[in-house]
């Protein structure tokens, strides 16, 4: 059965902070406690009810983009407490790296979003029209290959400073072909001269 002391106790509060009262750094009533939350100026009841503290249960009204970061995509289904590892809610940072860790340790700066969304991490058709402005833009058969094929690690770096050249990937296929061998027939391994990003087949005439 619900003690219905602290039950009273609690709407008691809950109207006070309501009131814009209760909140860290404003003049308070002797012997209340501060806002856990910091200087919050929503009410207490936007997340709370008179059951409890806990579990917090936040009203369909409450607009998180008020606060410098929109919930989209997978950040909507996120638990708060995964982000906001202090109940002071204004100590939570923004930037992506705060919460993620980066896979490209530093080498393309801290926008995620220039290539991610908060829908997926693997949002292609963004990281496409990313790689377009590098020197390197993707035709052809590129744009279906997967970045690791291209983007392997080497001396600590796997982004910056790629290759370009036609045969930092494809020298394996230089060397294999036969007809004609183009080892033994000294062929240029500029392949562009010959063949084109669509496919190997079907020389330029």
């Amino acid at each position: 059965m619900k003690n219905p002391k602290r039950t009273l106790a609690l709407a008691a509060l809950l109207a006070f902070c309501a009131c814009g009262l209760g909140v860290a750094g404003e003049t308070q009533a002797p012997g209340l406690t501060g806002n856990p939350h910091g200087p919050v100026k929503d009410a207490c009841a936007t997340c709370h009810g008179p059951q409890g503290w806990r579990p917090a249960k936040i009203a369909s009204t409450f607009d998180h983009a008020k606060f410098r970061f929109q919930l989209d995509g997978t950040h909507a289904q996120t638990a708060c407490r995964a982000c906001h590892v202090s109940l002071v809610f204004a100590d939570a940072r923004v930037a992506c790296v705060s919460c993620h860790q980066d896979a490209h340790r530093g080498e393309l700066g801290d926008d995620c979003a220039r290539c991610h969304t908060p829908r997926s991490f693997l949002d292609r058709e963004r990281m496409r029209r990313a790689h377009q402005t590098t020197r390197f833009p993707l035709t052809g058969a590129h744009l279906g290959a997967d970045c690791e094929a291209c983007h392997v690690l080497h001396a600590g770096r796997m982004y910056v400073n790629t290759p370009t050249e036609c045969v930092s990937c494809h020298l394996n296929d230089y060397d294999a072909t036969r007809d004609p061998n183009h080892v033994s027939g000294g062929f240029s391994q500029s392949c562009q001269d010959c063949h084109n990003t669509m496919a190997f087949r079907g020389v330029k005439p």
